[in-house]
């Protein structure tokens, strides 16, 4: 009985720890829009600040929107957007972008150092990028 109950228990600790697409493996990284700078900045990495399935966005400049960035690696962009699917029901937006394409777009912006509060971010998000998605590349 109690060799039962510790692999009842043993199987649902592993249930509870299998990942979700925001606690997603070694091979993404979800991040805020705001990860990557302003929007005057990060425009040409990500697209505009708001929705992708609008036109435009809000003539309120207060107005936020919940954007988020998969940063990828060793997966197709097919296997991502599964994962990590554009809901506009749900206003579930996700902006994806390779690993290497991230990191040239980071370095670049870190070395312009105009501000320094953006600079800072900007050199954490790298730094988060190399923790969880550095090493080899597969694809």
């Amino acid at each position: 009985m109690r060799t039962a109950v510790t692999v009842l228990g043993t199987c649902l600790l592993l249930a509870a720890c299998a990942a979700t697409p925001d606690q997603a493996a070694k091979d993404t990284l979800l991040l805020d829009y705001e990860d990557f700078g302003p929007q005057a900045m990060a425009h040409e990495l990500l697209g505009m600040q708001w929705w992708q399935w609008e036109n435009s966005g809000s003539p309120n400049p207060n107005d936020r929107y919940a954007i988020k960035v998969v940063a990828y690696k060793d997966l197709t962009r097919a296997e991502v957007e599964q994962r990590f699917p554009v809901v506009p029901d749900k206003l579930q937006d996700y902006r994806y972008v390779p690993y290497e394409e991230a990191m040239r777009y980071l370095d670049r912006h870190i070395a312009d150092d105009v501000i320094a509060d953006v600079t800072a971010r900007l050199t954490r998000t790298r730094e988060a990028l190399l923790a969880t998605l550095g090493g080899s590349t597969q694809k």
